[in-house]
């Protein structure tokens, strides 16, 4: 600041400089929780990778079910972690575990497929395994908004 200014000019200067420093300040909390975002989307498709490439092998030594209940009591566990994440860094923990645990109802049902067909029975109910897990996330909001109508919550 210039001393040559008047009281007011000096004022002006000052708020000037303070709101300059403020949107510094918001870009950087922008920039971080960018960042928290990215590293929560990696983290997420990260752990559906390492799970798939998991569950294979472990559905094969265990047998189908015990694997498929293994990854059902993780996503349960973890989504109970999420709901009560109090940090984001918890939270993003609990999506990483969230996302190992949603891989074996993805990967261990086409196996139970691979090994009770045969090649045609296999592409046939493949595919009708693929209609089923491509209509879930089409109708379940509509059916969760039915079960709120008919058994729900009161505000």
């Amino acid at each position: 600041m210039s001393t040559d200014l008047s009281p007011s000019d000096r004022a002006r200067e000052r708020d000037r400089e303070r709101a300059q420093a403020r949107r510094g300040r918001t870009r950087r909390r922008a920039l971080v929780w960018l960042v928290r975002l990215v590293a929560a989307a990696v983290l997420l498709f990260a752990g559906i990778a390492i799970g798939q490439a998991f569950y294979g092998p472990l559905s094969d030594a265990v047998g189908r079910k015990p694997a498929l209940w293994f990854g059902l009591l993780i996503f349960i566990v973890s989504s109970v972690g999420c709901a009560w994440a109090e940090s984001v860094r918890a939270l993003v923990a609990f999506r990483f575990l969230q996302a190992l645990g949603g891989c074996a109802p993805i990967v261990v049902p086409r196996a139970v497929v691979r090994d009770h067909f045969d090649q045609v029975g296999s592409i046939r109910m493949l595919s009708m395994l693929m209609l089923v897990m491509g209509l879930a996330p089409i109708l379940a909001p509509a059916m969760g908004g039915q079960l709120l109508v008919n058994f729900g919550i009161v505000n």
